[in-house]
């Protein structure tokens, strides 16, 4: 299991691999990979660009005791070894905000936007869990969050037409909401489940064409 990121404290995923073969002086080729693991979801699939950090985990590694009002709040950490006082200067000190990715919703799957014969839109989708979602023998994995809540927001290219707050996983976006919306053309449906304490996660996004 390795660590790959830009080095900052918000951009940055685990993976998980079964092979590594020394390539060259210093180089590996890792292989048979299981990306965005342990929660590290992140809205861009594509590959780490040369120079990216790659840190590889052990069962030395510890999470930050961050409690939920600090979350967005710059701290200020020194590191370094615990045998030598803070006042060391071999250490280290930063100051970070982090944003409490570990409690961001994953973006919803099989987001579908059926036309109707009436002009209706009927969207829906299915929504995933952080806490308890490996079983199979459930028909609908734990909420994992104090209320069940959605955002949706429909966009005609970067312009954002109209923002929907819901309490479940489907909305009508009714032929009369379109024509005051102005829709014409391709539209892009952008749907995330949001946290009491993160806010909304990251989105499913589907698009459509409107005649």
């Amino acid at each position: 299991m390795a660590a790959i990121g830009d080095g900052t404290p918000g951009n940055w995923e685990v993976l998980q691999f079964t092979e590594a073969e020394l390539v060259g002086p210093d180089t590996y080729e890792v292989s048979i990979c299981l990306r965005w693991q342990n929660g590290s979801e992140r809205v861009d699939a594509s590959g780490w660009p040369a120079g990216s950090w790659f840190v590889l985990l052990d069962q030395n590694k510890e999470q930050l005791d961050l409690p939920a009002a600090s979350i967005g709040l710059e701290r200020t950490y020194r590191v370094g070894p615990a045998s030598r006082p803070l006042s060391d200067p071999i250490y280290i000190q930063e100051s970070h905000t982090f944003a409490g990715n570990g409690l961001r919703p994953y973006a919803p799957v099989h987001l579908r936007a059926i036309p109707q014969v009436s002009g209706d839109i009927e969207i829906g989708w299915i929504r995933r869990t952080r806490v308890g979602g490996d079983s199979w023998g459930v028909t609908e994995v734990p909420l994992g969050e104090e209320v069940e809540a959605y955002v949706v927001e429909i966009y005609s290219g970067e312009l954002l037409l109209r923002r929907e707050e819901l309490k479940e996983a489907r909305w009508t976006y009714s032929a009369s909401d379109q024509s005051d919306d102005g829709v014409n053309g391709v539209i892009e449906i952008h749907v995330a489940q949001v946290s009491a304490l993160y806010g909304p996660g990251h989105a499913a996004r589907t698009q459509i064409a409107i005649s």
